[in-house]
């Protein structure tokens, strides 16, 4: 069984993804949090595989959340879910460990590939509506 945490500051988001992963075999949701103090909060309590991770949020934002998991060395597989991604957003939180990226924009099974992906250790990245690779270095 894959615990994943979803944490996204858009209530019809967070919903819509909770549903989707509380239908996949072998996923379940443990936690889902509206800001990036909860998310702290949540994956130190719940210790999810997977972290779903809203970029902007508030309170704390998703790279933040991922700079601080990274200084308590809090092991998640995290996915940065965001609405726009440029080359410097994509570096800076593959530099602060997440493991995939993924704009919103894309399909749900995109979301589901990408967490068991991460979970089992591969990473991610839709960037420019090519899933799975990584943006240009010089972008």
């Amino acid at each position: 069984m894959i615990d994943v945490v979803i944490a996204d500051d858009h209530p019809i988001v967070l919903a819509g993804l909770t549903q989707l992963f509380r239908q996949e075999a072998g996923m379940r949701v443990v936690a889902t949090c509206v800001n990036g103090l909860e998310t702290l909060d949540a994956v130190r309590l719940h210790r999810p595989d997977v972290l779903l991770l809203d970029l902007n949020m508030p309170k704390l934002d998703g790279l933040r959340v991922l700079r601080a998991l990274a200084s308590e060395r809090v092991i998640v597989h995290t996915i940065v879910l965001t609405a726009e991604v440029d080359a410097s957003d994509v570096s800076a939180v593959r530099a602060a460990g997440a493991r995939g990226i993924v704009l919103k924009e894309l399909s749900p099974h995109h979301v589901i590939d990408c967490a068991r992906r991460a979970y089992a250790g591969s990473e991610w990245v839709e960037f420019l509506g090519r899933p799975g690779v990584a943006p240009p270095e010089n972008s």
